[in-house]
């Protein structure tokens, strides 16, 4: 009997311990089942189109760039997860509008062209930039919008723009019609200057100069002049005082050249335009007289003799022009010569005049175009 008892307290410890460790089975693989499912639970397959971001469009940690993205796995929270953790998950869920569709304009940078600068030649570069692949087009300056590119982040060549102020809009579109325009106004200068022509050409200097060129922006004139001996020098000359005839200016400008004066110098005008552009005039070799003639007997170089008037006038110049009269009191006055050349320093000439009262005056010229000039009266009668 007590060998029958123990034998079947045995057997009932046995069974107990069967039991706890079968119910610890059972809570084990329940917390397994529930680990796993909560794991399913939280994961899904997204189907995503173009422009929507995940998490959010202010977090985008991941943007479909596609007409579609399909069976993108994330949590709960919209971050995507090991794709293994949505096994078994058929189909795919849309987001709702709720912040995740891009409502967001591309952000472009336009490099080039640059706002307010000047092109020297009518090939202008443009490089733009996109955040997102967008459709580039610019409004030209009559009122058209013209494409540069489908769908790109990265727009760079060189366009073809008009002389003149050229102002144009740059606007990227992305897929959704979200939208970004840009402003640029630039100027373009692609006609180099011509200076055409200089005043005196050869010969003597007297300090006045005349330049002819044609150019629609000029922006600086210089002349040069001076030599080696006694230096070079330059002035700018105005070009707001220059008179504009189709497009050609003519300019003038005096210098001082007693610093030269019997000496030989180079002169030469350089211009330069709004765009960097520039021409220089022919350079020429001038003989410098800046001194204007003498007239040594101021006070005796005429005498009346009845209706003549007869000239003596004596000169001090060594690079002489001629001597001329002109009578004011004419109905048409007109400039008459007395002399062109010199005897030993003396001009002499018999002229007659009218009856009446006169008022002459006689003009001394070199050949630098220095000149003198007096006045006397008399009566014919």
């Amino acid at each position: 009997m007590k060998i029958q008892t123990l034998t079947t307290k045995m057997v009932q410890k046995n069974l107990r311990k069967k039991e706890i460790k079968a119910l610890f089975m059972i809570v084990m693989i329940s917390f397994v089942l529930v680990i796993s499912l909560s794991y399913v639970s939280a994961a899904k397959l997204l189907c995503l189109t173009y422009g929507q971001s995940i998490p959010n469009a202010q977090n985008p940690r991941y943007t479909c760039w596609s007409e579609r993205c399909v069976n993108i796995c994330v949590n709960d929270n919209l971050f995507q997860t090991n794709p293994a953790f949505c096994n078994g998950i058929k189909g795919c869920q849309t987001l709702n509008s709720n912040g995740s569709i891009d409502s967001n304009p591309p952000e472009i940078n336009v490099f080039s062209p640059v706002d307010n600068a000047i092109y020297n030649s009518s090939k202008v570069p443009f490089n733009i930039q996109s955040n997102e692949p967008a459709t580039l087009s610019y409004l030209d300056m009559r009122g058209r919008w013209k494409r540069l590119v489908s769908l790109s982040r990265l727009f760079t060549k060189s366009l073809t723009f008009s002389d003149g102020l050229n102002n144009i809009t740059i606007k990227g579109e992305d897929r959704n019609g979200n939208e970004m325009l840009v402003t640029r106004s630039f100027y373009v200068d692609s006609e180099e200057p011509n200076v055409r022509s200089i005043n005196p050409r050869d010969g003597f200097a007297n300090g006045m100069f005349d330049v002819q060129f044609s150019e629609e922006n000029p922006k600086v004139l210089k002349l040069h002049y001076g030599n080696v001996m006694s230096g070079m020098r330059e002035k700018i000359v105005d070009i707001n005082t220059c008179t504009i005839e189709r497009g050609r200016y003519t300019c003038q400008t005096s210098v001082d050249l007693k610093d030269y004066d019997n000496e030989e110098i180079t002169a030469y005008f350089h211009l330069v335009d709004i765009a960097g552009s520039s021409d220089e005039s022919k350079h020429v070799m001038l003989d410098v007289d800046s001194t204007a003639p003498v007239l040594n007997n101021p006070s005796s170089f005429w005498m009346q003799d009845e209706k003549y008037i007869v000239f003596n006038i004596s000169i001090t110049e060594i690079n002489f022009d001629e001597i001329s009269y002109i009578d004011s009191s004419e109905s048409r006055p007109r400039e008459k010569r007395i002399c062109s050349r010199l005897k030993d320093g003396i001009c002499e000439k018999k002229s007659m005049f009218k009856k009446g009262h006169h008022n002459v005056q006689i003009v001394i010229k070199d050949d630098a175009g220095n000149m003198m000039t007096k006045d006397f009266e008399f009566d014919v009668v």
